[in-house]
């Protein structure tokens, strides 16, 4: 808003646009920023391009942070799925495992180092997983880049915290699905195995069935997220906007015709297929800039901000009104 502090921006605004805003509205300044209007000059940390929508540079669209956040909070839930999911497969082959574990304890290795063993190869398998993702995003980038009309890339080796960061998330991946089959599994009794009376006790089987139901819980909730997005995507693609965009043409940076911008349109009429042109400062689906009006009959001091486009008087034959049925 209007920075009323002392410094060179606020007094720049007082100097200049003070007596234009008299000069049009024959009000004072005060009197414009009291009835709430805003006018002034504002920093902008060159850092917020790229993560902050609020921020007005023309280098590309900024992207919105709560997308990146959401994005993020939907990748945890698949990591959270497939560590229960690998709890459940592993718990499930425990018989398979038991007699391992019993021998092992029969020669005399402690409980702690079978945890260890079996954390261990949690680890070395997120690792292994994690290999073959990046072989997989390397494949499959330039397929998704040419999909979508991006330019996405991995630099690995830009930044020195990015490989052990990756190794770090496949270490914590790790630890998280393998602790409690390592526990589980590190707590049969020897000789029970050794004899064949392994049994599942209570609690086991209430965790292993607490996990399947809080992993339905996140698939569930994932699926219904991903049918609503395409929805909402597929009504965006489809909504009629009033104007068949895919027959319009748009000639930016006209302006620099300045008076021949007549004759332009004039020979661009001549070309077979083309039907109508015009001339203004912004198109439909982008915003141009935004100006304070007055209302007839009322004061001075309620002023209304509205969103202006200059243009000509072919506007909206060519951009809005014109349909396939006005083509036939």
């Amino acid at each position: 808003g209007y920075l009323r502090a002392t410094g060179p921006l606020p007094a720049m605004v007082e100097k200049y646009v003070g007596p234009q805003v008299i000069q049009i509205l024959n009000i004072d300044l005060e009197q414009f920023v009291a009835s709430g209007n805003r006018y002034g000059f504002f920093l902008q940390p060159l850092s917020d391009i790229h993560l902050n929508p609020g921020i007005q540079q023309d280098f590309k669209p900024p992207t919105d942070r709560k997308y990146i956040f959401i994005f993020s909070i939907v990748s945890l839930f698949i990591i959270i799925v497939a560590g229960i999911n690998y709890m459940n497969l592993s718990t499930a082959r425990s018989v398979n495992r038991s007699r391992e574990v019993g021998m092992r304890k029969v020669a005399g290795s402690p409980r702690h180092l079978l945890i260890g063993q079996f954390l261990l190869e949690s680890v070395l398998l997120c690792i292994i997983a994690l290999i073959f993702a990046v072989l997989l995003v390397e494949i499959m980038l330039p397929f998704y880049n040419n999909l979508l009309q991006l330019n996405l890339s991995m630099p690995y080796f830009s930044q020195w915290y990015i490989i052990p960061g990756l190794i770090l998330i496949a270490f914590l991946v790790g630890l998280f699905s393998g602790s409690y089959p390592a526990f589980f599994l590190a707590s049969f009794k020897p000789v029970s195995v050794l004899y064949g009376k392994l049994k599942m006790g209570l609690s086991g089987v209430h965790i292993r069935s607490m996990l399947v139901i809080f992993q339905f819980i996140i698939t569930i909730a994932l699926i219904l997220s991903s049918f609503i997005v395409y929805r909402q995507i597929n009504f965006m693609v489809n909504k009629d906007l009033g104007f068949e965009k895919e027959m319009q043409f748009v000639i930016r940076r006209t302006d620099a015709l300045k008076n021949s911008i007549v004759s332009f349109r004039q020979e661009l009429e001549k070309i077979p297929g083309v039907i109508s042109s015009t001339n203004s400062t912004a198109i439909p689906g982008y915003p141009n800039n935004h100006n304070g009006f007055l209302m007839e009959g009322q004061t001075a001091d309620k002023t209304y901000m509205m969103q202006v486009n200059w243009t000509d008087y072919d506007y909206l034959k060519t951009c809005l009104l014109y349909t396939s049925d006005a083509a036939d």
